[in-house]
């Protein structure tokens, strides 16, 4: 895969994520393109960031 597959890979995943919001809240300020960074730096850093824990509001 290159960077740009790697990229939409990382938007369909977030779009796919956000789309269980009804059951979960996220982060405030928080929308499917940051979370696709935050997917992609996993996936090509292997970078961890913390999120709040499901069914929480922060």
């Amino acid at each position: 895969m290159d960077e740009k597959e790697i990229r939409r890979f990382c938007l369909e995943k977030a779009i796919e994520i956000f789309s269980w919001r009804k059951e979960f809240f996220f982060r405030k300020n928080y929308g499917p393109l940051q979370l696709a960074d935050v997917i992609y730096r996993f996936i090509t850093e292997g970078k961890v960031e913390e999120f709040e824990l499901p069914g929480t509001k922060g």
